[in-house]
């Protein structure tokens, strides 16, 4: 497991060197996406996301989330992994941000939505309504249990988060790759907890071993985005290379 997240990490650091990364610092940074309907409430469990991983894999992350919006095509190109929490319907955003975003994600980018809401409602239709704006051609589709999304770093069954309502994740999918992932049920939300170390928002239908998935879930998102479909059939990192389409 340590092996493939070091040669993801090696993937995604190139990719991240050619577009001249802030301050040289080598470190995998997510980029929490800053539009309409997203929140900063869910800082505390994407910073708890980033702990765990950097406690159960050998990638080298930064320890906070980076707020990003859409308005320069050059830093969004810092990011490779862009997460949305959304806590309301998304939008609007303008013909030209949405240019912008359908391009980083075309050169090999990758934007995790997760729905804060956690169930069907307004929420998930402006998850779909973004989708078919990004990409008419494609369309959000429920992924395959047998999908590495699914196994990527561990064996997970569903998607679980701070409710487990949903029974898949959702993805568009790109040249063979998913360039937009729908966490359907607050994986976030399952992860913060406050300054005193107290969980911020209760689990249903509840328990540690339901967080424990939840933080599963988030790993293999992230290690998703590094290593791609290394698991399946890549051996060297050229191919990983090649298959994010570096420009």
């Amino acid at each position: 497991m340590r092996a493939l997240a070091c040669v993801g990490l090696v993937a995604t650091l190139l990719w991240a060197a050619s577009a001249h990364a802030v301050g040289g610092d080598d470190r995998v940074t997510i980029g929490r996406l800053d539009v309409p309907g997203s929140t900063s409430s869910r800082q505390s469990g994407l910073r708890r996301l980033l702990w765990e991983i950097d406690k159960r894999t050998s990638v080298d992350v930064s320890p906070e989330a980076v707020a990003v919006g859409l308005q320069s095509e050059d830093r969004l190109r810092n990011f490779p992994l862009l997460w949305l929490p959304a806590a309301g319907p998304i939008g609007p955003l303008s013909d030209a941000e949405l240019e912008r975003l359908r391009r980083h994600l075309q050169s090999g980018g990758t934007l995790v939505i997760d729905n804060l809401e956690g169930r069907p409602g307004p929420v998930a239709e402006s998850i779909r309504a973004l989708a078919r704006r990004l990409f008419p051609e494609q369309k959000l589709e429920a992924v395959a249990p047998d999908h590495v999304l699914n196994r990527s770093f561990y064996l997970i069954n569903a998607p679980v988060g701070r409710v487990s309502h949903a029974g898949n994740l959702e993805a568009v999918f790109f040249d063979a790759r998913a360039v937009l992932i729908v966490s359907p049920n607050d994986v976030t939300g399952a992860l913060g907890r406050d300054a005193l170390g107290q969980w911020e928002n209760p689990v249903e239908p509840g328990g540690e071993r339901q967080r424990e998935l939840a933080t599963r879930v988030g790993l293999n998102l992230v290690l998703y985005v590094l290593c791609l479909d290394y698991k399946t059939d890549q051996v060297h990192v050229l191919f990983i290379l090649r298959r994010r389409a570096l420009p």
